[in-house]
């Protein structure tokens, strides 16, 4: 990555009567959300106490809440949110909240270190928030990048023209089949050639960048229906009775579908730049924000460069080089004593995340435990007290109870429908630089 490039290009933020005069009415909507959310029943108190208990967390002399989020991810895909799935995504109202009851846009952008499926960077639009992200998978990257960027349709019709009027030689074909020794077990073999001449004709359209990132992404996000993996897990397991996809019908829905998902955003005039970039590394500027919203993958939980391992290779993207990036997270492995590995790569990310704050600034981390043969890591908590070693101060524990999330497809074989869910509450870590 170039850094001085990221140094030039940050978003400069607008003056803050700009935006106390552009309330958006979705955000208003958003905040809203908590009133309907929060728990405050008479269980509430039982629940917290199993929570802290079970996860080592009561120990800070810091708040704890408990939040309940109730709405599906369907329900939640409103602007660009809902273009493509993602698994563990980050949930808009928690973007939301902590950007609206935070952020000082006088200081500086939103930041995201871990941009994922890019929530905060759409969160902070509809804000009329300036916002930086980074990541260190590419596909997370353009994801991000095509939701938080317009485009007409008018534009999109006339490329996808111009696409069918391409011819793709077999030689030419050939270049762009990834090359990897499982494809003709995930893919069938006309599937790999509509494929390749869809990347083929991708590459040769003349066109603006944002439009060319649209198309990439249109065809990453068919990816996982062309192939024969099951569609609703993370990790891929065959589904033998998948039929072939028409993938030529499927992505020219797809390019209409995320072209008309980004017209809104011509209204709210985004200041947002994306960058690859592993955060583990430093950034070149110091204390530009004071606000960092960072989800990290969970230890032992998803691998995201495993799970998005063909999305990946059909964008031209490198997935071996992408997989030395991500966060030492022993996903498969089962060694709970990998945790410490883990927990190393968290420091110089909550460190490096410190590092732009200004003092008084706000880094919320929102990460989760896991269980390995029946015994529960701890992972929350010992993350938390590197925080508070590197110079941070965890000011409120938030203990967020999800409804709809299973990755697993063993649990989803052992479970009833009424039981697929989530095992371990999601924990949202509120620390302040002092």
């Amino acid at each position: 990555m170039d850094d001085n490039a990221t140094k030039r290009n940050l978003p400069k933020p607008r003056s803050l009567s700009t935006y106390e005069s552009m309330v958006d009415s979705k955000s208003a909507q958003q905040l809203d959300f908590w009133q309907k959310n929060a728990v405050r029943n008479a269980d509430e108190k039982n629940a917290l106490s199993m929570y802290l208990k079970a996860s080592g967390l009561g120990k800070f002399d810091c708040e704890y809440e408990v939040w309940a989020i109730n709405e599906s991810t369907q329900d939640l895909g409103y602007l660009t949110h809902g273009i493509m799935r993602f698994f563990g995504k980050f949930p808009p109202p928690v973007a939301t909240k902590f950007i609206h009851e935070i952020h000082d846009p006088r200081i500086g952008p939103v930041v995201d270190p871990m941009v994922g499926s890019g929530t905060t960077l759409v969160e902070a639009i509809l804000a009329r928030r300036s916002a930086v992200g980074f990541d260190a998978n590419p596909f997370s990257v353009l994801l991000s990048k095509v939701k938080t960027t317009p485009v007409t349709t008018q534009i999109v019709e006339e490329t996808l023209s111009k696409m069918q009027a391409i011819e793709c030689s077999e030689d030419v074909l050939s270049r762009v089949i990834p090359k990897d020794r499982f494809l003709y077990h995930w893919f069938y073999r006309d599937t790999i050639e509509a494929l390749a001449r869809l990347r083929v004709k991708i590459e040769l359209v003349g066109c603006e960048e944002s439009v060319k990132n649209l198309l990439l992404l249109a065809l990453g996000s068919i990816i996982r229906r062309s192939s024969r993996a099951s569609n609703n897990l993370a990790r891929l397991f065959l589904d033998p009775a998948k039929p072939p996809l028409d993938v030529e019908d499927a992505f020219s829905k797809q390019v209409r579908r995320i072209a008309k998902s980004t017209q809104a955003l011509w209204q709210l005039c985004p200041e947002v730049e994306v960058r690859l970039h592993d955060s583990r590394q430093s950034f070149l500027e110091d204390k530009f924000t004071n606000l960092v919203i960072c989800h990290p993958p969970y230890f032992n939980v998803c691998k995201y460069a495993s799970v998005l391992k063909y999305e990946l290779l059909w964008i031209g993207a490198d997935y071996l080089s992408t997989r030395m990036r991500e966060l030492r997270d022993g996903f498969k492995i089962g060694k709970a004593e990998l945790v410490s590995s883990y927990v190393e790569d968290m420091a110089l990310v909550i460190s490096n995340c410190s590092r732009i704050l200004v003092p008084g600034g706000w880094l919320i981390l929102m990460i989760g435990d896991t269980e390995i043969r029946e015994k529960r890591i701890q992972t929350s908590l010992m993350v938390a007290e590197r925080a508070e070693n590197l110079g941070l101060k965890l000011r409120r524990v938030i203990f967020r109870v999800p409804k709809y999330t299973e990755a697993s497809y063993a649990a989803t074989q052992r479970r009833t429908a009424a039981e697929v869910g989530v095992k371990f509450a999601d924990h949202l870590l509120v620390l302040e630089k002092i």
